[in-house]
């Protein structure tokens, strides 16, 4: 078997945090279970098939006791709507688009160029009397609130709300707001992105910085990016110019460990990349093409050379502790970071990346034929491969599943992998099979419920659905045959 990738529905796969998921047994066509009779019948799935059955999009069930219906060829095009399980109404039919927050138990509602906020309970925090803007976009909308804060518009003007409907600021700015700490909330310019026209108030509405700048970023460290023109610099907690605003903008980072990464020239003029300090003093001269933000190990991921084998670390002394031999970092964690090695064309053609693991001391502590992190740094089990089999880490890079599968795949806090009789199953951090079969995408969705789905068969087709722990699903005898043969073709 190739090695299994786990691809998420952009909007589905990410709407709820990533609690559990669930594989079912591959079972014979005639058995009960293919007939969906497996123990006793729960009424839940049940509910589902007949939601189904009503409506021509697949239901997307919620934690909340409620699901998101659609139909996508109704009189008035593609409609949604919310629903009890048993089928009550309880939002029409009516809306363009339904998107639960992933960070927040609210739910942003949009109909043509107007949009609304309920609650998981289905009041309405926010009439459906705001502008829209690109939430009529539905991929990538599931995280609108950031740090529990949400810049609206009405009439042409902005406004910020909290996850309880406070009004933290009145819809009377030009521009979008956005919080950058506790303290200091930043205009944003929507003009482009060399604009002068951004600032910073306070939550009461004091002009902090005035409204000549481009941009800014979160604060961390007790600085935050600023922008004007093609220039960057940094403010302090309190809103004040900290560093001068002389860097040039072709990347900017945030404060990590008390440093960051700026572009700069070298003594001979050339574009190069250094790190200051909060004071803005050189910690690291400009000698090197790219240096990448620190992360949790404090170690810069820096470029020395073009291509994919001058990839290294450097630490905040300017010292290598990891030689400029690799093509990528790949993940790190507090006291250690890894590095693929590979070709463009291993890249290309999907093929097996090595890894080497170092300590912050530049010590090489351990290799790997193949690596997969899954969710990167927020990952809890990563998946690796030793000896042409696979087993798994934890964040710390910690083994803690041997490496004995033929295949796997990391799913953040589960596993995916590939057992000796052909099939596919769900582990746990301490290695407990959950549950296995024809599967493909599949994350928890709320209630006791699955959703699953095979991958494309050869007619770019997929199969969705529900199960619930005990192997009773959605799927018709048809349906269930369809799975094990895209099984088979996969």
């Amino acid at each position: 078997m190739n090695r299994l990738h786990c691809v998420y529905n952009e909007l589905l796969a990410r709407a709820f945090p990533l609690a559990a998921f669930l594989l079912i047994g591959l079972i014979p066509i005639g058995s009960a279970v293919a007939q969906g009779q497996v123990g006793s019948v729960n009424p839940r799935i049940e509910q589902v098939k007949r939601l189904m059955a009503r409506y021509d999009e697949t239901p997307l069930v919620t934690p909340y006791g409620w699901v998101i219906v659609g139909n996508k060829h109704g009189r008035d095009g593609h409609r949604r709507g919310i629903v009890a399980l048993d089928g009550t109404k309880l939002l029409p039919v009516k809306y363009d688009y339904i998107i639960p927050q992933r960070n927040c138990r609210l739910v942003v509602v949009v109909k043509g160029s107007r949009m609304g906020i309920l609650n998981s309970q289905l009041q309405w925090l926010l009439p459906m009397e705001y502008d829209c803007g690109n939430m009529a976009e539905e991929d990538g909308n599931e995280t609108l609130f950031v740090d529990g804060m949400l810049s609206v518009k009405k009439g042409g003007k902005h406004g910020l709300i909290d996850t309880n409907g406070n009004w933290l600021r009145p819809c009377l700015y030009d521009h979008g707001l956005r919080p950058i700490s506790d303290k200091l909330i930043a205009t944003d310019s929507s003009v482009n992105e060399y604009a002068v026209r951004a600032g910073i108030i306070n939550y009461a509405g004091d002009t902090i910085l005035p409204f000549q700048y481009s941009g800014f970023g979160s604060i961390c460290d007790g600085r935050g990016c600023v922008t004007r023109g093609d220039r960057l610099g940094y403010i302090d907690q309190n809103g004040r110019i900290a560093i001068p605003i002389q860097y040039e903008t072709r990347i900017s980072y945030s404060f990590c460990h008390g440093l960051v990464p700026v572009p700069g020239k070298d003594e001979n003029g050339n574009d190069k990349w250094g790190v200051i300090d909060t004071l803005g003093r050189v910690v690291v001269p400009f000698a090197y093409d790219l240096i990448h933000d620190n992360g949790p190990s404090g170690l810069f991921y820096a470029s020395k050379g073009r291509g994919l084998q001058g990839e290294g670390a450097i630490n905040r002394k300017n010292e290598v502790v990891v030689p400029f031999e690799y093509a990528v970092r790949n993940d790190e964690s507090s006291d250690r970071i890894a590095f693929k090695n590979f070709t463009m064309s291993q890249l290309l053609t999907v093929q097996a990346q090595p890894t080497d693991v170092y300590d912050t001391l530049g010590n090489l502590v351990a290799q790997y034929e193949d690596w997969d992190g899954g969710l990167g740094s927020q990952a809890t089990m990563i998946a690796v491969k030793k000896d042409g089999l696979w087993g798994f880490l934890d964040s710390t890079f910690r083994m803690i599943i041997p490496c004995q599968y033929p295949s796997a795949s990391s799913l953040g806090d589960y596993g995916i992998v590939e057992l000796g009789n052909g099939n596919n199953a769900l582990v746990d951090s301490r290695g407990d099979t959950l549950a296995q079969g024809p599967f493909h995408y599949l994350y928890s969705a709320g209630m006791g419920l699955y959703r699953v789905s095979s991958g494309p068969n050869r007619y770019q087709q997929e199969l969705e659905g529900y199960v619930d722990s005990s192997g009773n699903h959605t799927f018709t005898p048809q349906q269930w045959h369809q799975l094990h043969l895209w099984w088979k073709e996969r």
